[in-house]
């Protein structure tokens, strides 16, 4: 069964977030201080408060090198994400299979981790993981409904005057 018009708005949705969450969250495990902009680091200072995110605050070494993954296969494939989801891109198959994937797979750490966390209540244990979930939820998705077969995406539904 192809991926319906409501799932492609909701993948779109998912990689259009993603692209400042990578450029402006994410990326601080990595990038050196100078290079990111004030607002950002507040924003990070007040989800570690808010939300007790033993993961950030702590940035364990596996994560750095998780984090450089994704800002150097997933962070470019975000753009060509969004370009081939909006033109209903068959060719995107693989690319999307290969994603959702790699994505899920490096999830599982991260999940576990706060999941392990001596840390954390369990209030803030499940608000993480709710937080984090989308991450794991929505790759996965992408990869089982890409791995179909027959048309990746629904035909084009015509509007009154086409």
């Amino acid at each position: 069964m192809p991926i319906t018009d409501v799932e492609r708005v909701v993948f779109l949705a998912y990689f259009i977030s993603h692209v400042p969450a990578t450029a402006l969250i994410d990326s601080q495990v990595v990038l050196p201080s100078r290079l990111v902009p004030k607002f950002a680091k507040s924003a990070l200072a007040w989800h570690i408060r808010q939300n007790n995110d033993v993961l950030m605050s702590t940035q364990p070494r596996w994560l750095v090198s998780l984090v450089t993954c994704e800002l150097v296969f997933q962070f470019p494939f975000f753009f060509y994400a969004i370009s081939a989801l909006r033109r209903r891109d068959e060719g995107a198959r693989g690319w999307l299979i290969a994603y959702g994937a790699h994505t899920a797979t490096t999830m599982a750490p991260i999940l576990q981790f706060i999941h392990d966390s001596a840390k954390l209540t369990a209030r803030e244990r499940w608000s993480l993981m709710g937080i984090y979930a989308p991450y794991l939820i929505v790759p996965l998705w992408i990869a089982m409904r890409a791995l179909g077969s027959g048309p990746l995406f629904a035909s084009k539904t015509k509007t009154k005057g086409q």
